[in-house]
């Protein structure tokens, strides 16, 4: 589950923490799926740590895509090399290091099994 996080929408948020207090906290049971809501996009949605993995998945995202358009071949096995692909797909790569050097490694979240991540 914590690969899918960053996919997780508010209200599929909502409905898991409120099943979830619900269990381990019986007399939270006055809090209405709407506070939680507002609880969780007013502050940990803006959480910087949070944010900055999110841009980050994002991009990691549109350099694949990029990736996988740079290079075709045509019928006689010929390859060639997207120049204007090349050009955003660099631009990409420069600002995904950006934002890992804007970033506290120890407080992002987004390991994942698939990119081999080491997120907390």
């Amino acid at each position: 589950m914590l690969q899918n996080i960053s996919s997780i929408g508010v209200d599929a948020m909502t409905d898991m923490m409120h099943t979830h207090l619900q269990k381990i906290a019986p007399d939270c049971e006055g809090t209405s799926k709407m506070e939680i809501k507002e609880h969780i996009q007013k502050g940990h949605l803006l959480s910087p740590s949070l944010q900055i993995s999110h841009i980050l998945r994002s991009l990691l995202d549109l350099r694949d895509t990029l990736h996988s358009m740079l290079i075709s071949e045509d019928e006689n096995g010929i390859k060639t090399v997207d120049a204007r692909n090349m050009s955003v797909y660099l631009k990409v790569i420069a600002e995904i290091m950006q934002v890992y050097r804007m970033g506290d490694m120890s407080k992002m979240l987004f390991a994942t099994e698939e990119r081999g991540g080491g997120g907390k």
